[in-house]
Protein backbone atom coordinates (compact mmCIF):
# COMPACT_ATOMS: atom_id res chain seq x y z
CA UNK A 1 0.00 0.00 0.00
CA UNK A 2 1.26 3.56 -1.05
CA UNK A 3 0.10 6.58 0.83
CA UNK A 4 0.44 10.26 -0.39
CA UNK A 5 0.29 13.77 1.66
CA UNK A 6 -1.09 17.03 0.88
CA UNK A 7 -0.52 19.52 3.22
CA UNK A 8 -2.68 22.64 3.73
CA UNK A 9 -1.31 25.03 5.96
CA UNK A 10 -2.03 29.23 6.89
CA UNK A 11 -5.11 31.26 5.97
CA UNK A 12 -7.96 30.63 3.91
CA UNK A 13 -9.48 34.50 2.66
CA UNK A 14 -12.70 34.32 3.78
CA UNK A 15 -15.61 33.61 1.76
CA UNK A 16 -14.17 31.33 -1.07
CA UNK A 17 -13.10 27.90 -1.30
CA UNK A 18 -9.79 25.94 -1.39
CA UNK A 19 -9.93 22.78 -3.80
CA UNK A 20 -7.46 20.16 -3.81
CA UNK A 21 -7.15 17.55 -6.41
CA UNK A 22 -5.77 14.39 -4.06
CA UNK A 23 -5.54 12.01 -7.22
CA UNK A 24 -2.89 13.66 -8.63
CA UNK A 25 -0.51 10.95 -8.73
CA UNK A 26 2.54 11.64 -10.65
CA UNK A 27 3.89 8.90 -12.50
CA UNK A 28 7.73 7.97 -11.27
CA UNK A 29 9.73 5.85 -9.31
CA UNK A 30 9.32 7.48 -5.43
CA UNK A 31 7.59 5.80 -3.08
CA UNK A 32 4.14 8.13 -3.24
CA UNK A 33 4.10 7.78 -7.45
CA UNK A 34 2.03 5.21 -9.49
CA UNK A 35 3.46 3.24 -12.53
CA UNK A 36 0.69 2.77 -14.81
CA UNK A 37 -2.17 4.82 -16.00
CA UNK A 38 -4.59 3.74 -13.01
CA UNK A 39 -4.95 3.48 -9.12
CA UNK A 40 -7.20 2.02 -6.70
CA UNK A 41 -7.69 4.30 -3.94
CA UNK A 42 -8.06 3.10 -0.62
CA UNK A 43 -8.88 5.57 2.21
CA UNK A 44 -8.47 9.11 2.72
CA UNK A 45 -7.50 10.22 5.86
CA UNK A 46 -7.68 14.27 7.49
CA UNK A 47 -5.80 15.37 10.16
CA UNK A 48 -4.81 18.25 11.86
CA UNK A 49 -6.28 21.78 13.11
CA UNK A 50 -8.59 24.49 11.55
CA UNK A 51 -10.76 27.37 12.30
CA UNK A 52 -14.42 26.65 13.70
CA UNK A 53 -15.93 28.60 10.60
CA UNK A 54 -14.24 26.11 7.92
CA UNK A 55 -16.46 23.52 6.02
CA UNK A 56 -14.21 20.63 5.04
CA UNK A 57 -15.49 18.40 2.10
CA UNK A 58 -14.26 15.01 0.30
CA UNK A 59 -15.31 15.27 -2.90
CA UNK A 60 -15.63 12.75 -6.03
CA UNK A 61 -15.98 14.24 -9.25
CA UNK A 62 -17.19 12.58 -12.25
CA UNK A 63 -15.32 14.76 -14.96
CA UNK A 64 -11.94 16.66 -15.61
CA UNK A 65 -13.97 19.41 -13.64
CA UNK A 66 -13.03 20.31 -10.29
CA UNK A 67 -15.71 21.79 -8.49
CA UNK A 68 -15.16 25.58 -7.25
CA UNK A 69 -16.88 28.27 -4.57
CA UNK A 70 -20.38 28.33 -7.00
CA UNK A 71 -21.00 24.71 -6.71
CA UNK A 72 -21.82 24.98 -3.14
CA UNK A 73 -25.03 27.09 -1.25
CA UNK A 74 -25.01 28.59 1.71
CA UNK A 75 -28.15 27.03 4.18
CA UNK A 76 -28.69 27.81 7.89
CA UNK A 77 -24.85 28.84 8.57
CA UNK A 78 -23.23 25.91 6.29
CA UNK A 79 -22.43 25.49 3.01
CA UNK A 80 -23.84 22.66 1.34
CA UNK A 81 -22.71 20.89 -1.90
CA UNK A 82 -25.90 22.18 -4.34
CA UNK A 83 -27.89 19.46 -5.79
CA UNK A 84 -28.13 21.03 -8.81
CA UNK A 85 -24.75 19.51 -9.96
CA UNK A 86 -26.26 16.48 -10.73
CA UNK A 87 -24.27 13.99 -11.04
CA UNK A 88 -21.03 15.73 -11.67
CA UNK A 89 -19.65 15.60 -7.79
CA UNK A 90 -20.91 13.32 -5.04
CA UNK A 91 -19.95 14.67 -1.45
CA UNK A 92 -18.23 11.69 0.45
CA UNK A 93 -17.79 13.69 3.46
CA UNK A 94 -18.49 16.68 4.58
CA UNK A 95 -16.88 17.72 8.24
CA UNK A 96 -18.44 21.03 10.32
CA UNK A 97 -16.56 22.40 12.55
CA UNK A 98 -19.68 23.17 15.41
CA UNK A 99 -17.64 25.59 18.08
CA UNK A 100 -17.32 29.09 18.83
CA UNK A 101 -15.96 30.97 15.14
CA UNK A 102 -12.64 31.76 15.36
CA UNK A 103 -11.22 29.34 17.76
CA UNK A 104 -8.98 26.89 16.39
CA UNK A 105 -10.72 22.93 16.79
CA UNK A 106 -9.20 19.46 16.19
CA UNK A 107 -10.04 17.91 12.97
CA UNK A 108 -9.79 14.09 12.54
CA UNK A 109 -11.60 12.38 9.79
CA UNK A 110 -11.39 9.31 7.22
CA UNK A 111 -13.08 8.26 4.06
CA UNK A 112 -12.54 4.47 2.84
CA UNK A 113 -13.25 3.95 -1.28
CA UNK A 114 -12.45 0.26 -1.34
CA UNK A 115 -10.27 0.00 -3.91
CA UNK A 116 -11.95 2.53 -6.26
CA UNK A 117 -10.49 2.78 -9.30
CA UNK A 118 -8.53 6.24 -11.02
CA UNK A 119 -7.94 6.37 -14.06
CA UNK A 120 -5.47 8.59 -15.61
CA UNK A 121 -5.34 10.37 -19.02
CA UNK A 122 -1.90 8.50 -20.17
CA UNK A 123 1.46 7.31 -18.08
CA UNK A 124 2.87 10.43 -17.39
CA UNK A 125 -0.19 12.68 -16.81
CA UNK A 126 -1.75 13.46 -13.38
CA UNK A 127 -5.09 14.51 -15.02
CA UNK A 128 -7.54 11.94 -13.72
CA UNK A 129 -10.04 11.38 -16.45
CA UNK A 130 -12.22 9.04 -14.13
CA UNK A 131 -13.16 9.15 -10.86
CA UNK A 132 -11.16 12.47 -9.65
CA UNK A 133 -11.24 12.87 -5.59
CA UNK A 134 -10.79 16.05 -4.01
CA UNK A 135 -10.08 17.65 -0.71
CA UNK A 136 -12.55 21.31 -0.59
CA UNK A 137 -12.33 23.92 2.52
CA UNK A 138 -14.88 26.46 2.54
CA UNK A 139 -15.04 29.26 4.62
CA UNK A 140 -18.27 30.12 6.49
CA UNK A 141 -16.81 33.42 7.42
CA UNK A 142 -16.50 36.81 5.38
CA UNK A 143 -12.75 37.04 7.48
CA UNK A 144 -9.97 34.89 7.07
CA UNK A 145 -9.75 31.86 8.63
CA UNK A 146 -6.60 29.31 9.97
CA UNK A 147 -5.68 25.97 8.90
CA UNK A 148 -2.92 23.33 9.17
CA UNK A 149 -4.26 19.86 7.93
CA UNK A 150 -2.74 17.25 6.23
CA UNK A 151 -4.67 15.19 3.89
CA UNK A 152 -3.58 11.30 3.12
CA UNK A 153 -4.17 8.81 0.64
CA UNK A 154 -3.90 4.99 0.75
CA UNK A 155 -3.25 3.33 -2.64
CA UNK A 156 -2.23 0.51 -4.38
CA UNK A 157 -0.66 0.43 -7.87
CA UNK A 158 -2.05 -2.48 -10.10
Amino acid sequence: MQTKTYTLAGTITGGTASVTDITAVSQGDAVDNRSGDRIKLWRVEVRGTADSDLDLYIIKGNGAVAPVLANFTSANGAYLLDSENGNQFIERKHYRNLHAVGSEDPVKFSVNFKGMQVKYNGTASTAGIQNKVYFVVVSRNTADSTASLSCRIWFTDP
